[in-house]
């Protein structure tokens, strides 16, 4: 089974994330376009949203849904410019990640910042429209050695297999309030044979009924500072 943790390198996870980045949007793998392909064309149901966000109205609901297509066209323009990235390494050897952009005539317009460790790895992407954050796609993995008595009782307890996590969060931002947020989780355990690759991209997008809006916008924001202040080079460490 391919693990994004064990055996393969931290560089590997880094890898699948940057690969995430790169690629091509497409209507089944990549968000924002395929984020909630089922409601796209419809408004979405006030679940998952902060309650200070600007709702209530059929109005409303009208200028959210508008919005979010535009950030869809917006981020799939944003993933044909080229990439700039710094890789790093922190000083105890446990954490290491990529700190990207891409920008349009100077103004970022997309940030990402990925990083990982033996386990897992976690990653942050953000689109940027004239200034502000619009979208943010929070992405985590990490894997566990499995206690397989469930499936095989007589099984070897110090046996290798092992249990693969992967998640994905989306914010959905207007005028610096979450108009939407989603999540997705997969679960794939190697002595059924799993790949949580496509067990991830199978799973369904569903409202996120808890999220904070506000600290990750603020985490974002943060970022953005970071690149625009120079503070990010091949010696930067975010812990």
């Amino acid at each position: 089974m391919r693990h994004l943790g064990y055996p393969l390198t931290v560089g590997t996870i880094l890898a699948a994330f940057a690969a995430h980045a790169d690629a091509p949007p497409s209507k089944e793998v990549d968000a924002p376009p395929q984020s909630a392909p089922a409601d796209s064309d419809t408004p979405h149901p006030p679940l998952g949203i902060d309650r200070t966000g600007p709702l209530g109205t059929a109005a409303s609901e009208r200028l959210n849904t508008a919005h979010i297509e535009h950030i869809r066209t917006h981020y799939a323009q944003t993933l044909a410019l080229p990439t700039q990235a710094i890789d790093f390494s922190c000083e105890d050897g446990g954490e290491m990640g990529r700190f990207a952009t891409r920008t349009v005539d100077g103004t970022l317009t997309w940030i990402q910042l990925s990083t990982g460790g033996a386990h897992g790895g976690t990653s942050y992407e953000a689109l940027l429209d004239q200034g502000q954050v619009v979208f943010v796609l929070q992405e985590t993995s990490y894997w566990s050695f499995d206690n397989t008595s469930d499936i095989a009782p007589d099984a070897d307890p110090s046996g290798s297999e092992t249990r693969d996590t992967a998640g994905e969060l989306r914010f959905y931002f207007r005028d610096g309030v979450l108009i939407r947020a989603l999540k997705k989780e997969a679960l794939a355990r190697s002595i059924l044979k799993e790949e949580i690759g496509p067990k991830l991209a199978a799973a369904a997008n569903t409202p996120h009924l808890s999220p904070d809006g506000p600290a990750v916008l603020k985490h974002i924001q943060s970022l953005v500072q970071l690149h625009q202040d120079g503070t990010v080079q091949a010696d930067w460490c975010p812990y």
